[in-house]
């Protein structure tokens, strides 16, 4: 029966076995028992013995070579998986770190920088990749795929200032970096840009490209412009003819022509595959590609989880039918299962004794006894039984009260500290009354009774400890509160203590110098300082603000009557307004000033009288009230910064104490004939390149004739009006410089322009002597000077001015 179940276990079946089975009907599936049943009964004689062992070693073959492929389905299962859980993890981690940046570069060269930046003291904006600086435009979109195939590589460099390159290399040669980076040492003057040839019609990639500007380092944006003229001059070409004329050129299915013999397409990605896009400073397309992505991945893991499952499945069925298989092995020889011949064996041998012991009757004495002794040996191995159990629960009771009385000993010989006679005599009494609870007149009688006894008695101890802790607890609650109290009203004072029972020590010192001191007799002395003393600084510092707004104001007046001589458009000029500011903490920092001074301005009448010192502020002015006094605490401690917020109250120090940020400023373009509004500009949004150009040249015009005190009218000056104009209108319009250089005409200033080429034959006019610097052999440069006349002269015939092939890089006028 055993090895019938072992064999149903293992699917092995008999011949003889199968066809009982069929006589008998149709069973369930997977019924072992009735399975195990019918190959016991098949198994009769040794020729089935051998069938089911040579059924079972063909089986144990099988499913051998079945469970090898198993373990190979599942280990190729597990690792697809693993590479899709890898792959699911870099996506999470890559829309992480895109949801706190606008950069679209990959997470781990961002992690290199901000290594580098940590490890030399600088910030992340002090070495920007070329990629946060460049960004194809919306309306060429459909060639920002083949704009990041030949930039990817220039895109994922880092651009370092001369002024940190030697830090910065240092660092890079030092530490392992775990990946490829590119880095350019940036000079801090960049040679103006040589302007790739275009042919008409066909811009280049570097004309769809928007170079992000960077005001504190404009030498990195020249720089990144003059690469770019250099490395994307590569012409858009629209179809394969202009293609294939074109020495360089690219199609927007990102085939790439480096030269004319060397051409290039990498479709290892689609073109139009935004996940590794590494251009522009805007991350949601690249976002949106990222998530599709992980809805992907997400299906692809669910389906190998599926199969995973499916496979260790599969395996562990062939694992259980490969050990019952192995069980099978157990009975290897038919003579182990022979039943038939063990019981004639048996049953031969019981009647050779029957016959035995009928033909002697001494043998059959001798049986008698030995049953009788066998009787006997069982009552007495009972007696012994019982006797050893009782001695046993003897020496355990003898054990547990010699171990009682050692510790009633070691209580009473080693209790610690002495008690002292009234603790004594009332532990006496406790033990009293609960031995004559339990033992009545005579006493306890048992051990036990003991027990009971120290029990009872630390059990009701215990409760009364118990409870006092916790009255304890309570009271020691109380006092930490009314310490946390005390230290909030008394920060100063109470700087090293803690609200904690522990340091009662402190509050108790603190307690008898205000008793020695006798403090409570020096509040009237207190409350004369507060008048006299802190009260006028709070107001002798915001008459020192309302003077410094009074500043902005008469300025933009004074900016305002010089703009009103500058026609902004015909027939109209422009106008500054100021506004308050809405900044919220700004104007609650008002609210607070005029509360600590009573006033009902910026600044009180009397407070800026006793700010100026006059003397003509009644007493009743800044009388002392309880309310000013908190009011005044509390805007010094925010000034000094309070606890825990030092940073956050140092920077709304610096911006509300800046009356700068007190007003907000707009421009008002009026009418000349009845200054009426023709447009109101808040900012410089929603107007074109041209119009916020005039805007900030008019605004500046202004600025520079309130700066030198210019008067409007004035033929000729003694005064020294010198300005300075560096890479001077380089991407304006030729209509705004005209307008900047006519503005700066009137006003008398004595200009030096330094310009690219393309804007001379603008500036022209307007200069009396050009000087020409050059670099011929890039060791040292070179300055001629020469007047405006004699340039025109040295000109060739018919060119308005130099060309950008001529040798001159950057001329200077003056």
């Amino acid at each position: 029966a055993q090895l019938g179940g072992f064999a149903a276990a293992a699917g092995v079946r008999l011949a003889g076995a199968l066809a009982a089975a069929a006589g008998a009907g149709p069973s369930p599936a997977g019924d072992e028992p009735g399975d195990a049943r019918a190959v016991a009964d098949a198994l009769v004689d040794a020729e089935a013995f051998a069938t089911l062992r040579r059924a079972a070693d063909d089986a144990a073959v099988r499913v051998r070579d079945e469970l090898a492929r198993a373990e190979e389905r599942a280990s190729e299962v597990a690792a697809e998986l693993r590479a899709v859980e890898q792959e699911t993890a870099d996506v999470k981690a890559e829309l992480a770190s895109l949801a706190d940046r606008r950069s679209n570069l990959p997470r781990t060269h961002l992690e290199v920088r901000d290594r580098l930046c940590a490890g030399v003291g600088l910030a992340p904006a002090d070495v920007p990749f070329v990629g946060e600086l460049l960004a194809v435009r919306p309306e060429h979109a459909d060639w920002e795929g083949v704009a990041e195939r030949v930039l990817r590589g220039f895109a994922l460099s880092l651009l370092v200032p001369a002024a940190h390159y030697e830090a910065v290399a240092a660092w890079v040669d030092r530490e392992h970096l775990g990946l490829r980076l590119v880095y350019h040492r940036v000079p801090e003057r960049v040679a103006a840009v040589r302007t790739a040839p275009r042919e008409d019609g066909v811009p280049l990639l570097a004309d769809l490209l928007d170079v992000r500007r960077l005001d504190d380092a404009p030498a990195l944006t020249a720089w990144v412009e003059a690469e770019l003229e250099r490395r994307a001059d590569h012409a858009c070409a629209p179809d394969l003819d202009a293609f294939r004329r074109l020495p360089r050129a690219v199609t927007r299915a990102g085939q790439v022509k480096h030269s004319p013999d060397h051409h290039e397409k990498n479709d290892t990605r689609a073109v139009d595959d935004r996940r590794g896009f590494v251009l522009g400073w805007s991350t949601q397309a690249k976002i949106d590609a990222l998530l599709e992505q992980a809805a992907e991945v997400t299906a692809r893991r669910d389906a190998l989880a599926r199969r995973r499952d499916e496979a260790a499945a599969a395996r562990s069925a062939l694992q259980s039918r490969s050990a019952a298989l192995g069980r099978l092995d157990v009975y290897r020889d038919w003579d182990e299962l022979d039943r038939g011949a063990e019981s004639a064996r048996i049953a031969e041998l019981a009647e050779e004794k029957r016959r035995l012991e009928q033909a002697s009757d001494e043998l059959g004495r001798i049986a008698d006894l030995l049953a009788d002794n066998a009787r006997r040996q069982a009552e007495l191995e009972a007696e012994r039984d019982r006797v050893v159990a009782t001695l046993g629960a003897d020496r355990h009771a003898l054990d547990e009260a010699r171990t009682a009385r050692e510790r009633a000993r070691a209580v009473l010989d080693g209790a610690g500290e002495t008690l002292d006679e009234e603790t004594s005599a009332a532990l006496a009494a406790e033990f009293d009354r609960e031995l004559g609870a339990v033992g009545g007149a005579d006493g306890p009688t048992r051990a036990a009774d003991l027990d009971a006894v120290e029990n009872a008695v630390r059990s009701r101890l215990t409760a009364e400890a118990e409870q006092a802790q916790r009255e304890r607890a309570d009271l020691g609650t109380r006092i930490a509160g009314q310490m946390a109290s005390f230290r909030s009203a008394y920060p100063v004072e109470t700087a090293e203590l803690d609200a904690d029972v522990r340091s009662a020590d402190g509050y108790r010192e603190i307690h008898d110098r205000l008793v020695r001191d006798d403090l409570p007799r020096f509040e009237a002395d207190f409350k004369a300082y507060l008048n006299t003393n802190a009260i006028r600084d709070i107001a002798g510092f915001a008459a020192e603000l309302a003077k410094q707004a009074d500043v902005i104001r008469d300025r933009i007046d004074t900016i305002n009557d010089s703009l009103r001589a500058i026609d902004y458009n015909p027939g109209r000029y422009i106008r500054l307004e100021m506004s308050r500011t809405p900044n919220l903490e700004v104007r609650e920092f008002q609210q607070d000033l005029r509360a600590c001074t009573d006033g009902d301005g910026i600044l009180a009448e009397d407070d800026r009288a006793l700010a100026e010192g006059d003397g003509s502020v009644g007493d009743g002015a800044l009388a002392y009230s309880e309310d000013r006094f908190l009011r005044v605490k509390a805007l010094v401690e925010r000034f000094r910064g309070r606890e825990g917020m030092t940073d956050l109250d140092e920077a709304w120090r610096r911006r509300v104490t800046d009356v700068r940020n007190w007003f907000v400023l707009s421009a008002s373009e009026r009418s000349r004939a009845d200054d009426s509004e023709h447009e109101h500009y808040s900012d410089s949004g929603g107007k074109s390149g041209g119009q916020k150009e005039k805007l900030a040249y008019t605004v500046l015009a202004a600025s520079l004739a309130y700066q030198f005190k210019l008067d409007w009218g004035a033929v000729r000056s003694t005064a020294f009006r010198f300005v300075v104009i560096d890479e001077a209108f380089g991407r304006g319009s030729d209509e705004s410089t005209r307008f900047a250089l006519e503005l700066f005409r009137r006003l008398g200033l004595q200009l030096l322009i330094v310009t690219p080429l393309q804007k001379i034959h603008v500036i022209e006019p307007y200069i009396s002597a050009v000087g020409f610097v050059d670099n011929p052999t890039g060791r040292s440069s070179r300055l001629r000077t020469l007047s405006i006349a004699a340039y025109r002269e040295g000109r060739p015939a018919g060119d308005a001015a130099p060309s950008a092939a001529d040798p001159v890089p950057e001329p200077a006028g003056r």
